[in-house]
Order: C-alpha cells, then structure tokens, then sequence
C-alpha cells in the first residue's frame, strides 16, 4: 500500500487481487471513514473470537489473543479510541494478518 497526503485526505493505492498485480486507488478522509474501519476491526476481532480453540492453535504465528483484545476495546470504549492506533492497526497489522492468513498451513 502507498500513500500520498494532500492536507486532509489520504490517496491509497492498494494491491489487491490473487496475484497482488490489480491496484485499486481510493480516497481516505480520516474523519468520514473512522466509523467504517472501527466496524470492519470490531467484525474481524469478532470473527477471530468465534474460532475454535483448535484453529487457533494451529496457527500460534498468528496474534489472536491481541486481534480480539482490539475487537474489545473498540466496541466497549467509544469515546477512548486511540487514532493513531486503529491507523497504525488498518495500515500495518492488517496488510501482516492477510499475509499470515494467505500462506499455507504448513
């Protein structure tokens, strides 16, 4: 993912794609588009949480404990939420997590 800022937006350009060739372009406002992240951090740690204890366990690379400690705080402190965290979270750990979940269960 690279970015580029122009004062209050951010313009993203993402790889997607099985081969990680496509590259969708978009348009962030920070402001907008916190309530859609905060939900999409809050249903994958919702997700995480739902696993059974055997997946987990077959995955120890993975940092479930934190994933769903997230899913937590964002659902439960409203008005505490750390930006800088859950941007950190949706521009770093998340791009780490797919990579993990994309390689083969060896």
């Amino acid at each position: 993912m690279t970015e580029s800022g122009c004062g209050t937006c951010w313009i993203l350009r993402v790889k997607c794609g099985p081969s990680r060739r496509d590259e969708r372009v978009m348009i962030w406002n920070p402001t907008a588009n916190v309530p859609a992240l905060v939900k999409g951090i809050e249903i994958v740690g919702e997700a995480v949480a739902r696993m059974t204890e055997k997946t987990r366990l077959s995955r120890p690379d993975i940092p479930w404990e934190p994933i769903v400690g997230m899913r937590n705080r964002l659902v439960h402190a409203h008005f505490d939420i750390n930006l800088d965290i859950l941007w950190q979270t949706v521009q770093q750990d998340l791009p780490k997590l797919i990579t993990l979940l994309e390689e083969p269960n060896l």
